[in-house]
């Protein structure tokens, strides 16, 4: 596993968030208002190395062997040797865990040896941290250079679409508030489908919003995500992750 710092300003990403942490819940029919912001002009996706150690492109990861198939990368205020003694990603008792100490970080893992156009990914997170403050972002159609499609699933039970650009950082597509977020020291199921221009996302099996269109990303590699914003430190564990064919 090979880590990575994007280099980029997350002012967009934070004060977005910033603004919607105190926020209640809100019932799932909540439609975000005004939100989608200009795009960069569609360009024609990055081919992607279909090398794998997989016999399939559609697996079960139980995380029992080792993190190799994942690529590690992180967004973070904080220098390298700050994030080096603050953070870990590692293996134990059959998931993968992400421990961070520190303001305004999120942490990603891509397995980067698929390149999906249609595909589903789904897994089990538990909070097993001290707040009730995590950042849950399932990911699809990332391509090394362009960016990359992500729910933004807060403890407090508000969701956010994203689009990443490498060049203009995080472009908010659309958020809500859902119910159906177990809350505490719990766990959670949530599924991402990517398919064609439309994005959906399930949460513990109720489905919260479908057919977003966008067409900027049309294949990528799939996933998985955990941040913090100001309240610190947090622990979550990836039990399994499904990619599936939607």
């Amino acid at each position: 596993m090979k880590k990575t710092l994007f280099l980029v300003v997350l002012v967009m990403l934070l004060v977005t968030l910033a603004c919607g942490s105190t926020d209640t819940t809100t019932d799932d029919s909540t439609i975000g208002s005004d939100v989608v912001t200009a795009v960069p002009e569609e360009v024609e996706p990055v081919p992607l190395d279909d090398t794998t150690t997989y016999d399939s492109p559609w697996y079960l990861e139980e995380f029992d062997t080792n993190l190799d198939n994942w690529n590690e990368q992180y967004l973070s205020d904080a220098t390298d040797e700050k994030y080096d003694s603050e953070t870990a990603v590692y293996l134990e008792d059959g998931g993968v865990w992400f421990d961070i100490n520190l303001p305004d970080t999120y942490i990603y893992l891509f397995n980067e040896n698929y390149s999906y156009d249609d595909v589903a990914i789904e897994f089990e997170v538990e909070n097993t941290g001290p707040h009730n403050s995590q950042y849950i972002n399932p990911v699809c159609r990332y391509t090394p250079g362009k960016g990359w499609y992500e729910f933004s699933v807060a403890a407090s039970g508000k969701v956010q679409l994203w689009r990443y650009d490498f060049d203009d950082g995080y472009i908010l597509i659309d958020e809500g508030g859902s119910t159906n977020i177990n809350q505490g020291n719990a766990t959670n199921n949530y599924k991402m489908t990517c398919i064609g221009n439309e994005l959906s996302l399930y949460i513990n099996g109720k489905l919260w919003r479908s057919a977003f269109k966008d067409s900027n990303l049309r294949e990528g590699y799939i996933g998985i995500s955990a941040g913090t914003m100001n309240v610190y430190p947090i622990q979550v564990v990836f039990n399994w992750v499904e990619i599936s064919e939607p």
